[in-house]
């Protein structure tokens, strides 16, 4: 009974975007996957070949599997809720802690800590959702709420999830089942039975290095194909593309950007031969029916070009963005690192800002709660872990972040409260050369359990590299 009340919830969702924006527009499942697919050939599979140049094509295929996971790694613990509610709120803290803290941050440690073709191309996906959830909200969702729900919050402009979360959501599969259409309805590796990977050890590492923490994420080989992944590949984003078509809702439009990003996914669609796929199974096109008996109950206004036009500008930017930062990370270098596009004024390219993902504007304290609320929790984390684990080494600029953002005194937090546990973590020893790898030291054998690079772990032969070891961002 519960599957089936999350099943009608979602199907709700896809009734409700059926009167949503409708042209490829949103940073959801198919449009993250999308990104990869745009940048494969040309930009992420040249930088994987470069870096890892004895790879087959074989390998190189399955290394693509490794590409779509990390494009929806950030929101990986949104698709999973087996287990406890308390297994579901960390899972869910997860996805929140990558959106909202030191995004930019983590990104760069699981760079940092690839070590073959499979974990630089995780790493790369990672890299397109995190740019992707940057100019996407910046530049198109956040823009699109207010004009597809005007009623709601007349005069804005800008609209963001926290101020709205069923319609922004609303907004961004309505983006999604269009980028389906484009796509043939195309079912990725994912869709087809092919079970997307990730290397734990990677994962789990670049999470500690980003935030201080040791966090069982065996979870995240199962979100994958969860029941909520599952249905929204196999079932909703078909049965939203059957709406759309159903009420040929789509209006083309010359915009240049819309008609440059239709043209690209033409050439990847002729390219890689993709075929027009029917929705799976039989469920489609009864909850359709079921779905248009209801569509009037839809609080979105009609849809507008502006909206598409919002979206293909933003995905434009996205990727020639992306392209120029992966054309930039030095293939040969002992430690893989993406830079954030060179400032026009000086000319000089910097770290991967920090950036609150839902906003596409820097970390700030006080200006965002759900923010606010991520950097709460995890200070009180660490500060349960300096009671539990006194000596456990953290790296210096996970303390240093969490000292900054809290100098500023906000009504979202309790000062004293603050400052007791600030105390806390400034007692536990800072991460540095001279701390052991996490396969020597019983401190991080305790709480992680496996070395840091195993070949005999993996399922097949890869070409490794030295891991970078002691290492701190």
């Amino acid at each position: 009974m519960k599957t089936l009340r999350r099943l009608v919830a979602m199907a709700l969702l896809a009734l409700l975007s059926f009167a949503s924006p409708r042209p490829a527009q949103a940073y959801g499942l198919a449009t993250h996957l999308l990104i990869v697919d745009l940048l494969w050939d040309q930009t992420i599979s040249k930088l994987l070949m470069d870096a890892f140049p004895n790879t087959t094509g074989k390998e190189l295929g399955e290394a693509r599997r490794y590409a779509y996971s990390g494009a929806v790694l950030q929101d990986a613990g949104y698709y999973y809720y087996r287990g406890s509610a308390k297994a579901v709120e960390e899972v869910e803290h997860f996805s929140d802690m990558t959106h909202y803290a030191r995004s930019g941050d983590f990104v760069t440690n699981l760079f940092a800590t690839a070590t073959d073709v499979d974990e630089l191309a995780f790493a790369l996906g990672a890299l397109t959702h995190y740019m992707g959830d940057i100019e996407g909200h910046s530049l198109a969702t956040n823009l699109s709420v207010p004009l597809s729900f005007a009623n709601h919050f007349p005069g804005y402009h800008i609209v963001t999830y926290e101020q709205l979360p069923a319609d922004h959501l609303q907004v961004e599969f309505g983006f999604d089942v269009n980028a389906a259409k484009l796509m043939r309805l195309r079912p990725p590796s994912q869709f087809k039975g092919q079970k997307p990977d990730l290397s734990l050890q990677q994962l789990t590492y670049a999470y500690y290095l980003t935030y201080g923490m040791h966090r069982d994420l065996t979870w995240t080989r199962d979100g994958f194909s969860s029941r909520a992944f599952y249905a929204s590949s196999h079932f909703i984003l078909p049965t939203g593309t059957y709406l759309r078509a159903r009420a040929n809702r789509d209006s083309p439009t010359q915009e240049p950007d819309a008609v440059g990003l239709q043209a690209r996914i033409h050439r990847v669609v002729v390219a890689e031969q993709w075929k027009q796929s029917k929705p799976y199974g039989w469920m489609p096109r009864p909850l359709a029916r079921l779905l248009l008996l209801l569509s009037a109950k839809s609080k979105a206004m009609p849809p507008s070009s502006t909206t598409q036009e919002y979206y293909a500008k933003s995905l434009m930017v996205t990727l020639k963005k992306l392209e120029v930062m992966i054309a930039a990370i030095d293939p040969h270098a002992a430690v893989f690192q993406p830079l954030w596009p060179a400032d026009p004024a000086t000319g000089i390219a910097g770290a991967l800002p920090n950036m609150n993902l839902d906003t596409g504007t820097a970390e700030t304290p006080g200006t965002y709660d759900l923010s606010d609320r991520i950097h709460q929790k995890w200070l009180a984390d660490l500060a349960e872990t300096q009671k539990s684990f006194p000596a456990w080494p953290v790296p210096p600029s996970a303390q240093t972040t969490l000292k900054n953002y809290f100098t500023l005194r906000s009504s979202n937090w309790n000062a004293n409260e603050v400052t007791e546990e600030l105390a806390l973590i400034k007692l536990l020893p800072a991460l540095s050369n001279t701390t052991p790898c996490p396969n020597s030291d019983p401190i991080y054998k305790q709480a992680f359990g496996w070395h840091m690079v195993d070949p005999a772990s993996y399922s097949r032969p890869k070409e490794l590299r030295q891991p970078i070891c002691p290492y701190h961002p």
